[in-house]
């Protein structure tokens, strides 16, 4: 330590680099250290930490402890009035003397033997590393916690973060528990208690490795900086520069935007304009690229269809597009031909359920296909997304009931506190007070059945007055649909349909597969043990699993009904009738059918009802409908939305029924 250069009584210090935080320090350039104001007699000295001043014993005290351990300690003591030289000769050796020793200590502790601290590249290069703190537990589970590189502030903010995640993984295994390690909140904020703890030892892995992505990237950086927080200051300010040039160097057709004013966007085939759908809401938005964020992703505006229509959307994403850009605007005729092609676009992804929404703008729009042009992958709608956009659509817009189907679930732990715990000896005597035997004979053990069946059975008033008031609600609903059931069927009659029903063919028996809409290969049906499934005999396509022919298959077909012809289709005699007649038909028959569904349903909850808790008082006793008369009303559900799916699409592209 003998190229130590101090003067404790006139330091150098560094303007732009503070180093820690802590009050009245500042970094002193000569030494590499935080040094701080001290009055010693009548003198200001700067002294750095550990060191301090005993004006009681005039002398200066070197200590640090680590765990209550002491690892270093030692007293210098001054003369009665000593002079700037003594002081200066004596606190010169002292600090040498604690750095050196101190240094030693620090060498020979170490992190957890396990914890593995690196710096990730990103697959675009022009992003920002993670930094990643990774530890390997005894029972081979991996766990690591990941932050990007330029979300730390500072270097006592990183040491903090990796600390925070060592010290957790410490307390989990002391407890020596077996389960598998689980994150919580106190990882996500560590401890204050951390600004305390000795940081050395984990500054060598940490300097390490930011060095080794510098080196691998080849960004320049200052050497020979001894003090970690300046030296981590110094790496970083290296990472960001190089990135800045590297976007600057390799993406200058990116700054430029070319790119994005020349190529046409995958699901519009139109300059500036994407088509997507909102999981979430179950919403389609066209949307405006307004620029490009780092990594070459786009800034966007969206137009959902929920408040515009079609078109005014889609002028209004061009309009965002170009002022975005400073680009000028399109004439009459090449926005008219950027609409149509995008209108093509749409009638290739939109999927069936999702068509209501564009109906506005694509009436009458038709297109042709080219036999080996690239079909555009199209919007995927599962079958729980398209039942809760049919519930959508019949509310107004609105989901009502359940959970959306994209809506994560609560999937923690339920709390037992609030449980009250039984007593079953208590419980075992209020049995044998009651009737319940002990033996195991043949007699005994019936009785003992028939006692407990009726315990169980057996509800109390609070229940069965609820039970009352439900059943009361249910038959209320049954009324109110009877009225919009007779209601529909008279409309029905009334009509010039001629038809008083649906068809003359089970609506269970399903005669044909459509082919699959991706590939356009045949479909092969399978049932193994009980449950039925669709798939496409050529690519990965396939319907839920059922269990049931009839619904796999329907469910099949309801997902590539654009495959299906109109004279495929069984019922509702659609022959000879034109679309537009057939679409009004379908409307009336979705009242009919719909509200018959629902008073069915609800005649099977009231009869249930009545049955479990005995509800003798009602004004009769409700009967359960039959099972496949509720199959037949459900099958003629799924072919009324395949019908519409396809009479819709002949609707848009200007087809007859028998075409």
């Amino acid at each position: 330590m003998s190229e130590l250069i101090y003067d404790p009584f006139k330091p150098q210090f560094d303007l732009h680099f503070q180093g820690k935080t802590k009050a009245n320090f500042k970094f002193e350039k000569r030494i590499g250290m935080p040094v701080r104001p001290v009055s010693v007699l009548n003198w200001t000295v700067f002294l750095i930490e550990g060191i301090s001043y005993l004006p009681s014993m005039r002398a200066f005290k070197a200590s640090k402890m680590n765990d209550g351990d002491i690892v270093y300690e030692k007293l210098v003591s001054l003369r009665q009035n000593p002079d700037k030289s003594e002081i200066a000769t004596k606190l010169l050796k002292l600090t040498r003397d604690f750095i050196e020793a101190t240094s030693k200590y620090v060498s020979k502790l170490s992190p957890s033997s396990s914890l593995i601290i690196g710096i990730n590249r990103k697959r675009n290069p022009a992003l920002s590393p993670t930094l990643v703190v990774q530890f390997n537990l005894p029972n081979r589970q991996n766990v690591k916690r990941v932050k990007r590189l330029d979300k730390f502030s500072s270097y006592d903010e990183a040491i903090q973060f990796i600390i925070g995640f060592d010290r957790q993984i410490q307390k989990y295994l002391e407890s020596n528990n077996d389960a598998k390690f689980q994150f919580d909140k106190s990882i996500a904020d560590p401890d204050s208690s951390v600004d305390d703890l000795d940081d050395r030892p984990y500054q060598q892995k940490l300097l390490v490795a930011l060095q080794k992505y510098v080196h691998e990237r080849g960004f320049n950086y200052t050497k020979g900086i001894k003090y970690a927080p300046l030296q981590f200051k110094e790496l970083t300010t290296a990472i960001s520069d190089g990135l800045k040039a590297f976007r600057v160097a390799d993406h200058q057709e990116s700054s430029t935007h070319s790119d994005v004013i020349s190529r046409k966007q995958r699901t519009t085939g139109v300059v500036g304009v994407k088509f997507k759908l909102d999981r979430r809401a179950l919403e389609l938005y066209v949307s405006a690229v307004t620029g490009i964020r780092d990594g070459g992703f786009h800034k966007e505006k969206k137009f959902y269809l929920s408040k515009y229509k079609l078109e005014e959307a889609f002028k209004l994403a061009k309009k965002a597009f170009h002022e975005a850009f400073g680009l000028p605007p399109q004439s009459r005729q090449q926005y008219l031909d950027d609409f149509n092609a995008f209108k093509g676009r749409l009638l290739l992804i939109v999927p069936q359920p999702l068509l209501y929404q564009v109906a506005d703008g694509l009436e009458g729009h038709s297109i042709a296909i080219a036999k080996h042009s690239k079909r555009p992958t199209p919007i995927d709608v599962g079958p729980e997304e398209a039942k809760w956009l049919r519930f959508k659509v019949r509310n107004g817009g609105k989901f009502k009931g359940g959970q959306h189907p994209n809506r994560r679930k609560n999937s923690s732990i339920a709390d037992l506190s609030g449980i009250e715990c039984l007593d079953f000896e208590e419980d075992l005597a209020e049995l044998d007070a009651n009737g319940y035997k002990g033996d195991n004979s043949d007699q005994t053990l019936i009785d003992n059945a028939q006692y407990l069946d009726e315990r169980l059975l057996s509800y109390s008033d609070e229940e069965i007055q609820e039970a009352y008031k439900e059943a009361k609600l249910l038959i209320n609903e049954i009324n109110q649909l009877n009225e919009l059931h007779l209601e529909a069927l008279n409309e029905f009659k009334d009509s010039d349909y001629k038809y008083g029903n649906f068809g003359s063919a089970s609506p269970v028996d399903v005669d044909f597969i459509a082919d699959c809409e991706r590939c356009g290969a045949k479909a092969s049906y399978t049932a193994t043990d009980g449950k039925h499934l669709v798939t496409c005999t050529k690519c990965t396509h396939k319907g839920a699993t059922m269990f049931n022919e009839w619904r796999a298959k329907l469910d099949w077909n309801r997902k590539n009904s654009h495959m299906i012809s109109l004279k495929q289709i069984p019922h509702f005699h659609f022959k000879n009738r034109t679309i537009d007649n057939s679409i009004r038909y379908m409307e009336s028959v979705e009242k009919l059918l719909f509200t018959e569904i629902d008073k069915q349903n609800a005649k099977r909850d009231l009869a249930l009802l009545q049955r479990k808790y005995k509800l003798e008082d009602l004004a009769e006793r409700f009967s359960k409908p039959g099972k496949l008369f509720i199959e037949r009303l459900e099958a003629y559900g799924e072919w009324f939305w395949i019908s519409m799916a396809v009479l819709k699409r002949y609707q848009l592209v200007g087809k007859k029924w028998n075409s």
